[in-house]
């Protein structure tokens, strides 16, 4: 009787207690151990998310936080670097110079950090909607008004793992949202949120796809070095 009742209570688990059955979930059914494939193709919306599906350096990866992590400024956030002017040098307002989203994810049993960097490109220009191309980066030259820099940076434990410059790719801008400060250059700590898609090609014959919408945290701020003046 002992062994009847435990057969019983198996075959309920496993939706297959008929000898003859071929053990399949009923039509309908998704099977609990068969994961949901990941869909990183557009901007999944203003919900803060991320998901990332392609290859990177002959990696495949299928990533995706789960909505309680993408709330999470710890596992899922947006920093804002705005250059500030160099000191003695020409006046200008600060300059929104580049936006890093971080994200803690486990690959293959490891925690490791990603950062994805969009370099030299003002968002707040931007309407949603706006396709920004990814060039290779270029230090005699800034990138056009519709173009940017990217790079994808892998850190464990706080040590760079890979440092990836990526050369060709487009970013559609989902929002970029965030009240300027009073004098409307500045968006304050902890406040706006960035979201868009990318399509990356960090090497040939590799596609990565992202789609994200993260809330952001602390500023960063960048000056160049002061400007010699003659005496």
């Amino acid at each position: 009787m002992k062994r009847l009742l435990l057969r019983a209570a198996g075959c309920a688990l496993l939706l297959a207690c008929d000898p003859g059955s071929s053990g399949e979930a009923p039509s309908g059914v998704a099977p609990p151990w068969v994961p949901t494939p990941v869909d990183a193709s557009t901007w999944a919306g203003s919900t803060p998310h991320f998901r990332m599906v392609g290859r990177l350096n002959g990696e495949d990866l299928e990533q995706e936080l789960s909505r309680r992590d993408a709330e999470d400024l710890g596992k899922l956030r947006c920093e804002r670097e705005y250059k500030l002017p160099a000191e003695g040098g020409e006046r200008h307002p600060p300059l929104l110079n580049e936006v890093v989203i971080k994200v803690e994810l486990d690959v293959d049993w490891q925690e490791r950090e990603l950062q994805i960097e969009l370099k030299k490109h003002d968002f707040a220009r931007d309407t949603a909607g706006a396709l920004v191309t990814i060039v290779p980066r270029d230090e005699e030259q800034d990138p056009a008004r519709d173009q940017m820099w990217a790079e994808l940076e892998w850190k464990r434990d706080g040590e760079d793992l890979v440092v990836q410059p990526v050369p060709q790719g487009v970013f559609t801008l989902g929002e970029y949202t965030g009240q300027p400060d009073a004098y409307g250059y500045i968006i304050p700590d902890n406040e706006g949120t960035v979201g868009g898609h990318l399509t990356l090609t960090p090497n040939e014959g590799e596609t990565l796809q992202i789609s994200f919408t993260a809330r952001c945290g602390i500023n960063n701020y960048k000056r160049p070095p002061p400007v010699e003046t003659e005496e």
